[in-house]
């Protein structure tokens, strides 16, 4: 424990601590606040999202699609192609139209599909 200052020597480990905890405390709490702020003040980003991210967002750009812009992930656009379901995005990873990678069970398993789908229907509104 450290003793209150009283003016006299002895006070140098104070002021060392004085100066290094802020300068520790406040980079690690900005973080904590992007991170937080990232994710919609969640922590953990969900299987389906870690998954999106890792092989769809390069082409479906928060939502968007870069090939063909008319069809996006958001529920309006996705309703246009009879894609109403999570197995109906699923059907549609595993054979897709023109423009689209398809995704079978070894690339992306079924467990994992099922929970880009799940993500898709409810980040895409």
């Amino acid at each position: 424990m450290i003793a209150a200052s009283n003016g006299k020597k002895g006070n140098g480990m104070k002021r060392i601590c004085a100066a290094w905890v802020p300068a520790l405390f406040v980079p690690m709490a900005l973080i904590v606040l992007v991170s937080c702020i990232r994710n919609g003040g969640n922590t953990r980003i969900s299987p389906g999202e870690e998954a999106f991210m890792t092989h769809c967002s390069v082409c479906h750009v928060k939502g968007g699609n870069v090939i063909t812009p008319a069809k996006t992930l958001y529920k309006k656009d996705l309703a246009k192609s009879n894609i109403l379901t999570t197995t109906d995005i699923v059907a549609t990873i595993r054979n897709p139209g023109p423009g689209m990678r398809k995704f079978d069970e070894t690339t992306i398993p079924d467990k994992t599909a099922d929970a880009i789908a799940e993500y898709v229907l409810n980040a895409f509104q």
